[in-house]
């Protein structure tokens, strides 16, 4: 088999597992994070009552970070087939940022995950601690908004922007490019903006609508038609 050849196959395995990945980790992400709920996060003893009420509060943050895994893994493994030229170089730049931010998330995830169940363990226990359990949540809510929006930015919004002339390149449909990149704008402003001023708008249309719902249904459809676009032509 000659280096080409070989260089090929290398790129279709990478394609398929990326594309494999970017539909599993779509559906994965999506579903833990719709299932997390709208946490008043703003309102200590809301945010505990809700955590109380919650079924499954730190699974569902640990089932997050998978779906996060596995989208990432969808990133690297498109810088990894197509590594030639100046959209190589900023596929690699999206890789990056996208396991930075996965480094972030996974961070800030578990901790709101475990911490929160625990703060929400000891509130819903009652007594005259509850005013300091709910100024602790409070104080943890806050260190976890920052990480919360960079990661987004870093894991989500970055790399999709990066990647719109990567996709142009492989000739990935132009629509698909394009869509990405607004999707991507709109989340990285709008989690700049919720950084300095959290009030300008709902926080749920970053966490929610756009990072819990559009960005998964982009990978997912990126995932579809990589993996589609690892079968190899038939011999003539």
């Amino acid at each position: 088999m000659s280096g080409q050849v070989q260089q090929n196959a290398a790129s279709r395995v990478a394609v398929r597992v990326g594309g494999g990945c970017g539909v599993v980790g779509a559906l994965t992400f999506a579903a833990f994070r719709l299932s997390h709920g709208d946490l008043p996060a703003d309102d200590p003893r809301g945010a505990l009552q809700f955590i109380t009420g919650h079924s499954f509060y730190a699974g569902v943050h640990l089932g997050a970070i998978v779906g996060a895994v596995l989208l990432v893994g969808a990133v690297v493994a498109f810088a990894h087939a197509y590594p030639d030229g100046p959209a190589g170089v900023l596929s690699k730049l999206a890789a990056a940022s996208a396991v930075a931010g996965l480094g972030v998330f996974g961070f800030e995830h578990s901790a709101d995950g475990f911490a929160g169940e625990s703060l929400a363990a000891a509130w819903a226990a009652g007594g005259a601690d509850q005013a300091a359990v709910e100024l602790t949540a409070h104080t943890a809510f806050e260190i976890l908004r920052g990480p919360s929006l960079v990661a987004l930015i870093l894991m989500f919004g970055a790399p999709m922007l990066l990647l719109a002339r990567p996709l142009l390149q492989q000739r990935y449909p132009t629509w698909l490019a394009w869509a990405g990149a607004v999707v991507a704008a709109v989340l990285v402003i709008g989690g700049f903006v919720l950084l300095f001023d959290r009030n300008l708008f709902p926080g749920a249309i970053v966490y929610g609508l756009v990072a819990s719902v559009l960005v998964p249904l982009w990978s997912a459809t990126l995932g579809v038609i990589m993996w589609l676009r690892s079968t190899p032509e038939p011999e003539r």
